[in-house]
């Protein structure tokens, strides 16, 4: 198993012919939106933009901290292939998807190049970059509070 060093001290991406681990680290929870940020294998950081946490209910919500599989699959909805993050309990149908601003999300997760004011910037070619580096293939996403993660939380 190949690991991927992370420009955060103790936070690692971790790469083997067969699985892929992405971590994504939430760094601000407020009562509009969940800011953090996903590290690719590489090593590229991408800001993330949520709903706030609401008791993991649907549409409304982000999802619990932990580990969850991650496959490439055709989205009813967007009618191409996204990410779908799987077993997430009590939900369904949570993709990583372009967007800007948590409100526009019903509990998946978007991503950009960098947070501006309760949003993400530059969504699309956040989503090309994240796509190009997995190139499709399955991973597992584990999704950790800044404190779990040993972060300073320098997305704020």
């Amino acid at each position: 198993m190949k690991e991927q060093a992370s420009p955060v001290e103790g936070v690692r991406a971790v790469a083997s012919a067969d699985a892929l681990q992405l971590t994504l680290v939430r760094t601000l929870q407020d009562n509009h939106h969940t800011k953090g940020y996903l590290i690719l294998p590489s090593g590229m950081r991408l800001a993330t933009i949520e709903r706030p946490w609401k008791g993991n209910e649907p549409q409304v919500s982000c999802i619990p901290e932990g580990s969850y599989r991650a496959r490439y699959t055709r989205s009813k909805r967007f009618g191409r292939l996204l990410y779908e993050v799987l077993d997430v309990p009590g939900r369904s149908g949570i993709r990583i998807h372009a967007a800007n601003w948590a409100h526009e999300l019903q509990g998946c997760i978007a991503l950009g190049i960098a947070h501006g004011v309760g949003l993400v910037l530059q969504s699309r070619i956040a989503m090309q970059r994240f796509h190009d580096e997995l190139d499709g293939r399955p991973f597992t996403l584990c999704i950790k509070g800044a404190d779990d993660a040993g972060d300073p939380g320098s997305l704020k």
